[in-house]
């Protein structure tokens, strides 16, 4: 009996040391540097992911050892359009810390976490989106599981090294390698690469208008209410951040990234917009205290939700191979906004000339600066009949659905 008992142990021992090994030898999550697979078949600079992401990003947060420049950090709006590769960034040390489905207050755990296990880091971009403060104070599911929640890292890697997620990503990547060649859609840096993600996948047309349920969740119509009961706790989450990053002698800016005009024709069609306005203007009383508090950060705040001639850029016909310049689809902005983001903050040069894009919050709510919005929207709807009468039926729908 003690016999077999040992047999099994052995067997056990040795099936365990060969899907290790296995997964070791293809990296699949570029944790361990082990791949044997050569960089033209599955580049080095590429990764796969799990769940949400969170679980190794905080791995490779506490793995930078140089300090940062920048931190960007906030939702997949901030994960699609910073890359830390581009030709603008690529003179600086960046990481890209954006999260697909993140909000605020689990953006504010992962910049203390960032503060406390990272590198030293001089500055960070934090996006903060209206429609996150209709969320509750939250985390996703992975997060509990990250080292951003306080997990051991350790875990974290012997997650990715022994189970059944990790073995099956590792065969995926294995026989697409050889069959050709891998390129899977998150960078080292963090950064994820839009036309090769799942949010390209579908039947949806992506590039025009795609299903409100898709990128304008139905919590957003049915918790009017629970905003307002929602509303003081998140400012309030955001000024423990703000405090810690002062306290700790990080600059932090606080970015409201562009919203293209067909987003911004639901919110007024939806009815949303004078709340989304004054969202704007607590928000900006908010940000202007808490560069008042005590420490050696500074706080600052930009608005590039404003219309432009970036948001009002049409997108292409469905399937043809045309792309807009800007905007992947009605929420995420791609990479060259980024850059133009980042130039704008360190008040470089912009890649692209664009008059009028990023104001400092406090400018930016100013009544005729609302009025000037509001003219370009109805210029906007005038020009695009076709595509109104296709939102208003959407917003409609969602309307039922959150009911």
């Amino acid at each position: 009996m003690r016999s077999y008992i040992l047999k099994v142990l052995a067997c056990a021992l040795a099936a365990i040391f060969v899907v290790a090994a296995f997964v070791l030898s293809i990296d699949a999550f570029a944790l361990f540097g082990t791949r044997l697979i050569p960089a033209q078949r599955f580049p080095d600079s590429l990764r796969m992911t799990t769940s949400g992401d969170r679980v190794i990003k905080a791995i490779e947060i506490a793995r930078i050892k140089e300090p940062l420049d920048i931190l960007f950090v906030g939702s997949s709006r901030v994960a699609f359009a910073f890359d830390p590769r581009s030709s603008f960034l690529a003179i600086m040390r960046t990481y890209n810390a954006g999260l697909n489905g993140s909000h605020s207050y689990e953006t504010g755990k992962v910049v203390r976490y960032a503060i406390d296990h990272g590198p030293k880091i001089h500055r960070i971009v934090w996006n903060i989106d209206f429609e996150e403060f209709f969320r509750p104070l939250s985390v996703e599911a992975d997060f509990a599981q990250s080292g951003f929640a306080g997990t051991p890292l350790a875990l974290g890697y012997l997650r990715h090294l022994l189970s059944y997620e990790a073995l099956r990503k590792s065969a995926d990547g294995a026989v697409s390698a050889l069959s050709g060649g891998f390129f899977p859609y998150v960078d080292v840096d963090g950064f994820y690469i839009h036309r090769r993600s799942d949010a390209t996948r579908g039947t949806l047309d992506y590039s025009l208008m795609p299903r409100l349920r898709n990128f304008y969740p139905h919590y957003v119509f049915s918790g009017r209410t629970r905003y307002t009961d929602l509303l003081d706790a998140h400012l309030s989450d955001l000024d423990a951040t703000l405090a810690y990053a002062k306290a700790h002698r990080v600059d932090l800016d606080i970015v409201l990234m562009p919203v293209h005009a067909t987003r911004l024709e639901v919110y007024q069609i939806g009815g949303l917009m004078p709340l989304f306005e004054s969202w704007k203007q607590l928000l900006a009383q908010n940000l202007v205290d808490a560069a008042k508090l005590p420490g050696g950060g500074s706080v600052r705040a930009f608005d590039f939700s404003p219309i432009t001639l970036l948001s009002l850029e049409d997108f292409p016909r469905a399937n043809s191979d045309e792309h807009t310049r800007f905007f992947f689809e009605t929420l995420h902005p791609g990479p060259m906004v980024g850059d133009m983001i980042v130039a704008r903050l360190l008040d470089r040069r912009m890649p692209i000339d664009m008059p009028g894009f990023g104001t400092p919050l406090e400018q930016a709510v100013a009544p005729e600066r609302f009025a000037e919005d509001h003219a370009k929207l109805r210029s906007w709807e005038e020009a695009h009949p076709e595509l109104v009468a296709q939102i208003e039926a959407l917003v409609a729908q969602e309307r039922v659905a959150a009911k």
